[in-house]
């Protein structure tokens, strides 16, 4: 795999899987591409009828996350440039399943984006849970 495609691969699975720390009530980790998809689609201004501001501030820290797993895809780029195209390639998506199961299997992400969890303390959830 060149190393732009491993970047390109690792960046967009940082952006789906990685746990970001958001504050939409209150603090809670998720995963960026989730909290885009709920945002987007209305879904968060419809489960806590937020302002413009406030709106403002979830893009900001989506920007910042996104800023935070570019850096981190290029630098594993960027250190990985040296080796094999063959192990750069396993070694990415072998980080990336190992992840997607630890992720599926353990409770990481909080449940901010859930409708019956709205004003209540959220609790842990897994990435299938998540990701519906």
């Amino acid at each position: 795999m060149p190393v732009n495609t491993a970047r390109w691969v690792l960046w967009v699975s940082l952006l789906v899987l990685l746990p970001f720390p958001f504050h939409i009530l209150h603090w809670g980790l998720l995963p960026l591409g989730a909290v885009l998809k709920s945002l987007f689609s209305g879904h968060l201004q419809q489960l806590y009828n937020m302002s413009l501001l406030e709106e403002a501030l979830m893009v900001i820290q989506c920007l910042i996350a996104m800023l935070t797993s570019a850096l981190i895809s290029w630098g594993v780029g960027y250190y990985s440039s040296q080796w094999p195209e063959k192990i750069r390639g396993s070694v990415i998506g072998i980080v990336v399943l190992s992840v997607l199961m630890f992720f599926s299997s353990i409770p990481v992400y909080s449940n901010q984006l859930a409708a019956e969890i709205a004003d209540n303390k959220p609790v842990r959830t897994t990435f299938l849970q998540v990701y519906p």
